[in-house]
C-alpha cells in the first residue's frame, strides 16, 4: 500500500471546514478512510490540532476531533 505524509493543513482544511481547500482535502482523508493509501501524520500534528480546533470550535469538539 503507498504511504502519504498528510501535511497538517490538509487536516485542519477537513476539520474546520477551511475554504477553498476543504474540497481537495476531503479527497485524501477520503483516500485514507478507504484505505487505498497510508496516511501518516508528523509528531506534532495532534497537539496543534487539538490546539487549533478547540480555538475555533471549542474544548469539547477539540477532545472529540483528537480521540477519534
Amino acid at each position: 500500500m503507498r504511504r502519504i505524509l498528510v501535511d497538517l493543513h490538509v487536516i485542519l482544511d477537513v476539520l474546520l471546514d477551511r475554504t477553498p481547500h476543504a474540497e481537495s482535502a476531503s479527497r485524501i482523508w477520503a483516500a485514507v478512510e478507504t484505505k487505498r493509501v497510508a496516511g501518516l501524520l508528523p509528531a506534532h500534528a495532534l497537539t496543534t490540532i487539538h490546539y487549533l480546533v478547540e480555538r475555533e470550535k471549542g474544548p469539547r469538539e477539540a477532545r472529540r476531533v483528537v480521540e477519534t
